[in-house]
């Protein structure tokens, strides 16, 4: 079985390609499956657009989440502070609003990821319709190559010279004719590869802002976490008798905040993972740029391979027909003469066959290396197609399907009503207890018979469920 049928099929396999049905190859061949395309909004599909506009549904949405969003949570407790404010409750409201600004803008900074990415995985998209059929053109040229090699190599095999005989068959170099330069096909990939590693660029950084803002959040969200406790314990915890009275505060600010933020943490993680993959696939010596690199070597051995056989069939041709021809009618003639002029006209037609079967023999050898080197050249091309197919499914999957216009809007900002309270302690930290505050003070039940529910009242809990959630 030939070279270029046996790299054929191991493309195929290696790919899980399907046939092309006499169509050219398109990179979506190489690494796009038959699926259809879920719901930007599916939870399962875990791409950039999909996390952001998560992001987006957990800062915004009005009270569909099952934890509510920042900005129902922040609404609700502003509506309970604008009745009555208290500095603890208050700089809790002012926690919340900080982390909501950071993870706006945090969103913000994905949607300017998000275009330049999607721009430059079009441009990947462009170069790989350009190398996918170039190489495996390449290989198809080098089986060509090798294929007229070894006709010239069985043509010149046969050819003998004492006596002068050449009965074998006549070197096919044809098959390389059609042959062509893939110079041109190549030569705008270098540009876009550029472009795309230039738009790859303009995004980092928002990448990276993006995780920064996250760790930010995280720690708005365990200072959230270290106040809410205190507040809890000084109102929940009434000691009467020797008991303590607990009151579950399930939906807190600490909890919404690390639920959007989970959101910014995956989708920024998510950005600069594909950063990194399309940075591999545009850097010359990797990924596409590796096979743009090596597919330009391989139509420079492909060429060569297919001058050698050109010139080297005609050099075969040329000592067949000599050989076969003239030389071995001047043997022939010689059985006519007497000694010692007849062993003299034979070794002379020795002497010429050899030097023809000599430079036959050379021909051939320059065609084999030729088309061992376009084999090598082909091989290594098309290894390294393979070994970038991989990545680029990873980037449409982690790209995901272009956001429809009304998703990734601008979120509007959130403008609080209630009050500062009147200068005060500031909320409490861990390791202090708090001072006596001039705003309204926290009140806790001082027996045991007070219902619980009278003392979320007396809190504050207010429509939204500011501090316990629906």
């Amino acid at each position: 079985m030939s070279f270029r049928r046996l790299a054929g099929m191991a493309l195929l396999t290696a790919l899980a390609l399907p046939a092309w049905a006499g169509r050219v190859p398109t990179i979506q061949d190489q690494y796009q499956e038959e699926m259809r395309e879920p719901e930007i909004r599916d939870p399962n599909r875990r791409h950039l657009p999909a996390l952001t506009n998560f992001l987006y549904s957990h800062i915004t949405d009005q009270g569909q989440q099952e934890v509510p969003s920042i900005d129902y949570y922040i609404k609700g407790l502003d509506e309970v502070l604008y009745k009555g404010s208290d500095r603890p409750r208050y700089e809790i409201l002012k926690n919340a609003e900080k982390a909501r600004n950071e993870l706006r803008d945090g969103y913000d900074d994905l949607r300017k990821v998000i275009e330049p990415l999607r721009e430059a995985h079009r441009l990947i998209n462009e170069i790989g319709e350009i190398l996918v059929p170039a190489v495996l053109g390449e290989v198809d040229d080098s089986g060509r190559i090798r294929e007229a090699a070894t006709s010239i190599k069985t043509a010149a095999d046969p050819i003998e010279t004492d006596p002068p005989k050449a009965d074998g068959p006549d070197p096919d170099a044809q098959g390389v004719a059609s042959i062509e330069p893939r110079k041109d096909d190549l030569e705008p990939i270098e540009e876009k590869l550029a472009e795309a590693a230039k738009r790859v660029k303009e995004a980092k950084p928002w990448a990276e802002k993006a995780k920064a803002r996250a760790k930010t959040v995280e720690l708005l969200g365990k200072k959230a976490k270290e106040m809410e406790e205190i507040v809890a314990d000084q109102l929940g915890q009434g000691r009467t008798r020797g008991f303590k009275r607990d009151i579950n505060l399930p939906f807190n600010s600490a909890k919404v905040i690390e639920n959007t933020n989970k959101w910014l943490i995956m989708a920024s993680k998510l950005a600069l993972k594909a950063i990194e993959e399309l940075e591999k696939q545009t850097t010359p010596d990797k990924g596409l740029g590796k096979v743009n690199k090596l597919a330009k070597a391989s139509d420079g051995k492909n060429m060569f391979g297919k001058s050698a056989d050109e010139r080297s069939a005609q050099k075969v041709t040329a000592a067949i027909k000599a050989v076969g021809g003239q030389i071995k009618q001047e043997w022939e003639q010689a059985d006519q003469m007497e000694e010692p002029q007849r062993t003299e006209k034979k070794r002379e037609a020795v002497d010429k066959a050899t030097q023809q079967k000599t430079g036959a023999d050379d021909a051939a050898k320059r065609a084999e290396d030729a088309a061992e080197k376009a084999e090598e050249g082909a091989r290594a091309a098309n290894d390294e197609l393979e070994k970038a197919v991989p990545g680029l499914k990873k980037l449409k999957d982690m790209l995901g399907p272009e956001p429809p216009e009304d998703q990734l809007t601008d979120i509007m900002d959130v403008l609080l009503r209630s009050p500062e309270p009147r200068p005060g302690p500031r909320a409490p930290t861990q390791g202090g207890g708090p001072k006596q505050a001039k705003s309204k003070g926290l009140k806790y039940p001082k027996v045991l018979d007070v219902e619980g529910s009278k003392v979320l009242d007396e809190y504050g809990e207010g429509e939204y469920g500011s501090l316990r959630g629906q």
